[in-house]
């Protein structure tokens, strides 16, 4: 199920300091060069990039020398370009950043697509808990400030730890027109307790519970 909703790369963004509601939008093709990226980091020390499969999508933060990010970005942007589907993304995101996915989990969150931080996310710190009682977290999650917001699309992400005080993550829709769906919201629990998730990262399953 996890490999149709993640079949071709679309578009990415690019966001300092977790304000993806100021995000750069990255069409396939663009941002690959080396001067253009510089310019538009500057001498930033922390970057994060996501890649959109249509409502799903991927992310990835890092933190470095400036020389350092541009060189992730222009390989991210790249990477975008090139990748035929979400199997071939996710084996030259691994391979070229040498960069283990979908291992280490670290926590769940639900949160508004384009205003994470402003909405607020919902956060899931054992998502397979979550789902053995999940009338409660359903509840509880429709009471919450992002639950209660229908403005924006919702998702769900599965952040992994890269083991440098960074993350990367995975993000399931989990509504339909900005309003929360339960169906979609189970389903992406499901895919997370039965391995889904980490299998299409090509990592090994760090499930809690």
């Amino acid at each position: 199920m996890l490999h149709t909703q993640f079949a071709v790369p679309q578009f990415g963004k690019l966001a300092f300091a977790g304000e993806w509601e100021r995000a750069l939008l990255i069409q396939p093709g663009g941002f690959v060069a080396r001067a253009e990226v510089a310019r538009y980091l500057w001498n930033r020390t922390e970057v994060a990039c996501e890649v959109f499969f249509g409502a799903a999508f991927f992310g990835l933060r890092r933190c470095g020398e400036p020389s350092a990010l541009v060189d992730f970005v222009t390989f991210m942007a790249a990477t975008l370009a090139e990748s035929a589907n979400g199997v071939e993304f996710f084996a030259a995101v691994s391979d070229g950043l040498e960069l283990p996915l979908g291992q280490h989990f670290s926590v769940a969150q639900v949160g508004a697509e384009g205003a994470w931080n402003s909405v607020g996310p919902f956060d899931i710190h054992d998502p397979v808990a979550g789902l053995a009682d999940f009338e409660s977290l359903w509840g509880d999650l429709c009471r919450s400030k992002v639950g209660l917001e229908d403005i924006h699309d919702k998702a769900l992400e599965f952040a992994f730890d890269n083991g440098d005080g960074t993350t990367h993550w995975l993000a399931l829709p989990v509504s339909t027109s900005g309003t929360l769906s339960r169906d979609l919201l189970r389903s992406a629990l499901i895919a997370f307790h039965d391995g889904a998730v980490a299998d299409l990262l090509g990592g090994s399953d760090h499930r809690c519970g």
